[in-house]
């Protein structure tokens, strides 16, 4: 067999550089794509930690009206329960048998800007309720 014969086996420089330009782009989507991944992860971990304090909060002034309805005082209350969250709730007398009760938990949220710099935002959720006094009843 002579060396320019047609049927060679084997790549050629050309094919092998191809194929790895072709990889780098299909790798370099993955880690973009894993990146945005865990954003979105950390994100979601904060909205759940906010939502658990925020539940949390609202059960544990359910469980102080069952116990003394009338020494669920009326005002506004603020805590830290763990690291950056800050939690407020407020109590308002409605009726003399009815409350309603809002729990805001507020957190800081870095976000990418159009530019690619980094600015902080102020994330909040609220849960309200309304609580009954069950003796009445």
């Amino acid at each position: 067999m002579s060396l320019d014969a047609p049927d060679s086996r084997g790549f050629t420089l050309v094919e092998v550089m191809v194929a790895l330009g072709a990889m780098a782009i299909a790798f370099t989507a993955l880690w973009v794509l894993h990146l945005s991944s865990l954003s979105i992860d950390m994100k979601n971990h904060s909205e759940i930690r906010a939502v658990f304090l925020a539940n949390r909060q609202l059960e544990d002034l359910r469980s102080a009206a069952v116990l003394n309805f009338a020494g669920l005082a009326d005002g506004t209350s603020t805590d830290n329960p763990e690291g950056a969250f800050t939690r407020t709730w407020q109590v308002t007398t409605v009726e003399t048998w009815r409350k309603n009760v809002t729990v805001t938990v507020t957190w800081p949220e870095s976000v990418r800007t159009r530019g690619g710099g980094k600015t902080k935002l102020t994330r909040s959720l609220v849960l309200t309720s309304t609580l009954v006094d069950l003796e009445l009843f």
